[in-house]
């Protein structure tokens, strides 16, 4: 079965400060409210029908018995309302979204995506296809060692994936190496056309990451031989290695910067704060907190959502 990724197409949160129904209770809202989204949340949760592809909805099952899901299996569609805590009067708070589910290597997923389904299911790391994967480090090692990556890639690029960029310069060259396995170790022959293509581009640092789980005693052999050399013209030369632990680890601080420079953080803060069934754990944070932990969403395979589309 090839691995999905779901994806957020939209998504609008409502606050209802007084739990009447949204004609009732408009005067004592915020000016910024969002009064189509309060009107949606309403209607959804009564009727629970698809506005996209009128078919009936499904209740999603969550373990805070004070929130209410409703789905839509066809489409993604969903929406629904729920307390902050068990103590409050009424349902203040709600959201309607929609998300897409897509194949993990359609074209249409952008790098930040699949760097956080990745972060959260690292199974799927090895079915990338070469290209995709190219993209996906290119933009995790940005995030990694901020700063700027150029993704190359394609059939004739030269034994070059991607540049590490310095001002006007390239000052890395990145050459990925993805297999199917992470069993066995990268050979020497990788490490030598890494160590040519430097030679011939005029770069003097070169970045090596390989889904293997280690390399040869011989290729660590060649990395400490040409490592340190001074090439006229060029400089000293530099070969670093990243395996697939380090891939990991990478991924998990790209998807942690992503996390909080991007809409993704926002969207989960605004979950837990306003949508107790977010977190079907029930570990809300306080608006003035972090939110604690990992929080449940559509992107996470264990999340109600993700176990009904």
């Amino acid at each position: 079965m090839v691995p999905q990724v779901a994806v957020f197409k939209s998504w609008r949160s409502t606050y209802q400060p007084c739990g009447l129904p949204p004609a009732d209770s408009r005067e004592t809202r915020r000016k910024d409210y969002d009064f189509i989204a309060a009107d949606e949340v309403y209607r959804l949760v009564g009727d629970q029908v698809c506005r996209f592809c009128q078919t009936r909805m499904v209740s999603v099952p969550l373990e805070d018995t004070f929130n209410r899901l409703v789905l839509c299996q066809t489409c993604g569609y969903f929406g629904g309302d729920g307390f902050r805590h068990e103590l409050a009067a009424h349902r203040s708070r709600g959201v309607v979204a929609q998300v897409e589910v897509l194949p993990l290597n359609d074209k249409a997923l952008s790098p930040d995506d699949l760097i956080r389904h990745l972060n959260e299911t690292p199974d799927h790391l090895l079915t990338l296809s070469p290209f995709t994967a190219e993209k996906v480090i290119c933009k995790a090692l940005a995030e990694f060692l901020s700063c700027e990556v150029r993704a190359v890639g394609g059939v004739k690029d030269g034994g070059v994936d991607g540049y590490v960029i310095a001002g006007d310069k390239f000052k890395t060259i990145i050459q990925i190496k993805w297999h199917e396995s992470k069993k066995n170790a990268e050979s020497i022959k990788v490490v030598r056309e890494l160590a040519g293509t430097l030679i011939a581009r005029g770069v003097p640092h070169g970045l090596l990451v390989t889904t293997r789980s280690r390399i040869s005693a011989e290729a660590q052999q060649e990395i400490d031989h040409i490592r340190g050399r001074e090439i006229i013209g060029i400089g000293t030369i530099q070969v670093d290695v990243k395996t697939y632990a380090d891939i990991l680890a990478m991924l998990n601080i790209a998807a942690i910067r992503l996390g909080s420079i991007d809409a993704y953080r926002s969207v989960m803060e605004r979950a837990a704060r306003y949508s107790g069934f977010w977190n079907t754990t029930g570990n809300i944070a306080p608006p003035e907190a972090e939110p604690p932990g990992r929080l449940r969403s559509p992107f996470d395979p264990d999340s109600p959502i993700a176990e009904l589309l």
